[in-house]
C-alpha cells in the first residue's frame, strides 16, 4: 500500500509539472484523498460542513499551494532570507492544524477533531 501512495505521489509531483494547467492538476490530485475524507465527514455530519472544509482541507495546506504556485515569481524578487520558513512551510502549517485540532478536542467540537486528524494522519501515511 506505501509503494501505492509513493508511486502516486510521484507521478503527481509539483516539482515535475511543467505549466499552470498541470500544477492544478497535480495539485488536485494530491489533494484529492483529502477532498474525499472530507465529503464522506460532510454527509455524516451535514451540519457541520463549513468548519470540516477550514479545518480538515484549507487549513493545513493552504499556504503551502500558494507558496508552490507563487515560487517562481518569488524567485524573481528579492525574499529577504524568507528560505529557511518557505523550506518548511508545509511542516510550520501542520504544526499550525496539529496545535488547532488539540483546542478542537478541548472545546468538544469532536467532528471538526477528527477532520483534522484524519488530513494530519493522511500526510503522516504519505499523501
Amino acid at each position: 500500500m506505501l509503494k501505492l501512495i509513493k508511486k502516486y505521489n510521484q507521478f503527481f509531483d509539483l516539482c515535475n509539472a511543467k505549466n499552470l494547467p498541470e500544477k492544478v492538476l497535480f495539485g488536485f490530485m494530491l489533494t484529492l484523498p483529502h477532498i474525499i475524507t472530507c465529503l464522506i465527514l460532510m454527509v455524516i455530519f451535514p451540519l457541520k460542513w463549513i468548519g470540516i472544509i477550514i479545518v480538515g482541507l484549507i487549513l493545513p495546506d493552504l499556504s503551502y499551494f500558494i507558496y508552490i504556485f507563487t515560487n517562481p515569481i518569488l524567485k524573481s524578487k528579492k525574499n529577504f532570507n524568507l528560505d529557511c520558513i518557505n523550506k518548511h512551510r508545509k511542516k510550520i502549517a501542520h504544526l499550525i492544524t496539529f496545535i488547532v485540532i488539540i483546542f478542537l478536542l478541548m472545546n468538544g467540537e469532536y467532528v471538526l477533531f477528527f477532520a483534522g486528524a484524519i488530513h494530519l494522519l493522511l500526510d503522516m501515511v504519505g499523501f
